[in-house]
């Protein structure tokens, strides 16, 4: 018999558990992550796209469906909705706010799990009490859009207060590799493969680094 949230059950003996962070929740071990794509998840204010709101009104649901780690996308501004990210230090404005997320991190974050397994020997059930649901954020940092206000700066680095985001990117006085270079202003600047919007940070510059972490 499957553990069900909110039935009583017989001979359950239950022991608290603190998990910080842990990685058997995302890997193996029988537990659900749900991958949640948010444009077209659940929409709370009728405007055609699915939201973080949206994502908090079925909450619960995902919590009785065994879901312990939820890993919403897109999450951060970002090209269509895509990986190309424009802004790290803000929420898609198209799925809610900056304190909508911290929001709904704390809600997540409160949904207490339960997880029983039967003891075979003495017939118990034994529960395991989390302190609850987990959220992963992707944070894509190889590339960013060419809309990113860092990159905008390091293709006008020769203006003085923009010159320490010249190193930002990779830039090359010719593209010989038309797949991964693009002219811009009189200098070729590196980017994904077949995708010139997504110019390619360089992590090797100390600055970009710091200004990342």
């Amino acid at each position: 018999m499957e553990f069900t949230p909110g039935r009583k059950e017989q001979n359950i003996t239950v022991k608290r558990r603190t998990v910080i962070w842990d990685a058997f929740l995302l890997f193996g071990g029988g537990n659900w992550q749900d991958r949640v794509w948010v444009p077209s998840f659940q929409d709370s204010d009728g405007d055609g796209y699915g939201d973080m709101q949206g994502l908090l009104d079925r909450l619960e649901n995902l919590r009785k469906s065994g879901v312990h780690t939820i890993w919403p996308s897109p999450f951060l501004i970002s090209d269509n909705f895509s990986n190309v990210v424009r802004n790290y230090d803000q929420m898609d404005p198209a799925l809610g706010t900056n304190q909508l997320a911290d929001k709904a991190i704390t809600a997540i974050h409160d949904k207490v799990l339960v997880q029983c397994r039967r003891n075979c020997i003495q017939g118990q059930r034994l529960c395991d009490i989390y302190t609850g649901m987990k959220l992963v954020i992707s944070v894509p940092i190889a590339s960013t859009s060419i809309e990113h206000d860092w990159f905008l700066k390091s293709a006008t680095a020769s203006i003085p207060e923009n010159r320490n985001y010249s190193g930002f990117y990779r830039w090359s006085k010719d593209g010989k590799e038309k797949n991964f270079f693009t002219e811009r202003k009189g200098l070729y600047y590196m980017h994904e493969k077949g995708n010139s919007k997504a110019a390619v940070l360089n992590w090797q510059n100390t600055y970009l680094r710091t200004h990342m972490f």
